[in-house]
Parts: structure tokens; C-alpha cells; sequence
């Protein structure tokens, strides 16, 4: 399948309908697809990115990199970085709430519902991580 071009307006149609690429996030760089069979088309325009077999083992090798300096930090680092994450969230949540709409094809309720739990689970793991009970 072929994406069509942005026009002038920044749209992918003449309709001037918003659209998006969602692409993959690689060692924390944007990862577009090389390969036209990689990249799907959606009712809306937009479009998101598959990844081939070697940035799926990238992906896995930037996660595992990740985890060596995740594994060094603190609890309460790692609580520092929970939190300030809940609170980006809640402060772009306008942007959030319409990535997911756009995403999923949901209702603005089902929105703030995966917003809101979302928000709430970071900062369930956020208390968690510096719990004594879990920590011992």
C-alpha cells in the first residue's frame, strides 16, 4: 500500500483530515519502515510502521541495554522517574487522550478512561518501587 503525500495543509488528503505515522521508537530515534510492505495504511490517512526481523533484534537489544542502567538506579530514582512520567501525562493529556482516539478509533470517555488508569498505574509502580514490602 502506498501512503499518500502531505499536501500543503500538512494532511495526507485533500479533505484536510489530520494524520499521523506511527512509527516504531529505536534507541530513542524515530524508526520508519524501509520497506513499503512494512507500512500500513488507516481509514483516517494516517499510517503506522512494522518493523523487519533486524529492528525487532535492535529493539530487543536497546531494551536489554536499557535495562543495565535501569537495574543500576535507585528506588527512589526510579520513583523520581515513575512520578515525573504520571505527571507528563497528565500534563499533555489533551494530546494523550487524541493520539489514543486516533489510534484505536475510541470515544473520547474511552479515552480519559485509558488515560486516567494509565496515570494511575505509574503511580501505583511508583509507590511500589520504594515499598518496604516489596523491597524487604
Amino acid at each position: 500500500m502506498t501512503v499518500p503525500p502531505v499536501n500543503s495543509n500538512g494532511y495526507r488528503d485533500d479533505n484536510n483530515r489530520a494524520s499521523t505515522t506511527i512509527h516504531s521508537i529505536i534507541d530513542g530515534r524515530d524508526h520508519l519502515a524501509s520497506d513499503p510492505e512494512r507500512v500500513h495504511g488507516l481509514a483516517s490517512g494516517s499510517s503506522f510502521h512494522g518493523v523487519d526481523v533486524q529492528a525487532c533484534a535492535k529493539a530487543l537489544e536497546s531494551s536489554a541495554a536499557a535495562f543495565k542502567d535501569w537495574s543500576q538506579t535507585s528506588p527512589q530514582e526510579r520513583r523520581h522517574l515513575l512520578l515525573k512520567l504520571s505527571n507528563l501525562l497528565v500534563d499533555r493529556g489533551d494530546e494523550v487522550k487524541a493520539m489514543v482516539e486516533q489510534e484505536i478509533h475510541c470515544s473520547k470517555l474511552w479515552a480519559e478512561i485509558n488515560l486516567l488508569d494509565s496515570v494511575a498505574l505509574i503511580e501505583e509502580s511508583a509507590a511500589l518501587v520504594t515499598s518496604e514490602v516489596v523491597n524487604g
